[in-house]
Order: C-alpha cells, then sequence, then structure tokens
C-alpha cells in the first residue's frame, strides 16, 4: 500500500516477490520502489498485511499524534496558530532526528527525558504502568493488519 508521504519521496513500502521471481528482478522492483522512499523485503505475501498496518496506514497515526500535540496546546493557552506550527515543526524534527541519527527511538527518547523533568511527568501519563501508548499502538496496528488481511482475501 503506498502511502501520502510517497509523494515526496520520503515514504515506506515493503515488496514481496515470490519465489518464480529471480534476484535480477527483485533487485530491479525494489530500485523502481525506492523512487518513493524505503523498500523492505518482506517474506511472505501475509507479511504485506503487517507493512500495510505499519507503514501504509502510519502516516495517519502520526498525523493524529501530531493532531493530538496541537489541540493539546490549544487547550493549553496557546493561539491556535502557534499551537499548529509548534506541533508540526516538533513532529518533522523529531522525524528528521530519527532519519538522520543511528540510535533506536528509544535511545532518542531517553536522550530528551531528565529524570524527574517536564518530558518525563509527560511520559508518565503516556506509557503509565501499563505501557498505555504502545498498548494503543499494537491493538490499532492490529486491526490494520486484520483489515488489509480481509481486503487481500476479498
Amino acid at each position: 500500500m503506498p502511502n501520502l508521504p510517497s509523494s515526496i519521496g520520503k515514504g515506506a513500502c515493503g515488496l514481496y516477490a515470490p519465489p518464480a521471481i529471480d534476484a535480477d528482478m527483485r533487485k530491479r522492483l525494489a530500485t523502481l520502489l525506492a523512487a518513493s522512499g524505503v523498500v523492505v523485503s518482506v517474506e511472505s505475501e501475509e507479511a504485506i498485511d503487517v507493512v500495510t498496518a505499519i507503514s501504509g496506514s502510519g502516516p495517519a497515526y502520526f498525523f493524529l499524534f501530531t493532531q493530538a500535540l496541537e489541540k493539546a496546546g490549544v487547550a493549553l493557552g496557546l493561539a491556535p496558530a502557534d499551537a499548529a506550527l509548534l506541533a508540526r515543526a516538533t513532529a518533522t524534527g523529531a522525524g528528521a532526528l530519527l532519519e538522520a541519527r543511528s540510535e533506536a527511538a528509544a535511545a532518542l527518547k531517553k536522550a530528551v527525558t531528565s529524570p524527574g523533568g517536564t518530558t518525563a511527568a509527560a511520559l508518565d501519563i503516556l506509557e503509565g504502568d501499563k505501557n498505555r501508548l504502545e498498548v494503543l499502538v499494537k491493538e490499532a496496528a492490529a486491526a490494520a493488519a486484520r483489515r488489509a488481511e480481509e481486503l487481500r482475501r476479498s
């Protein structure tokens, strides 16, 4: 499933080629798809359903989080235009940092979190004792993967 960031060469997609497709053709297909962004080769057609749930639908999750951050800024007293600008710049800056650095997302999260500080207070809400955000994202991705499978089988 292509995603909207593919329109600017920053997308992510999966490639499944059955065993009948030789290595040269797989390489050509990957090169062709790379024009839209990152390409990950997967071992089965069913794995494409998971790719769809993560990178096909994923931009919407990212946009939803950015929208929520913007709304939180407004609720806390920022002008709507300022909240929108800060939320977008924060999202694109964090994304650019993920792209530019080799550290895992967890390491970058730790790097911006001072013990007992403001970020830690916010992460206590998002993660909590039960990893709230992670659980929600897993449930959402699983729902998207199930729906992708249903669509593939229909």
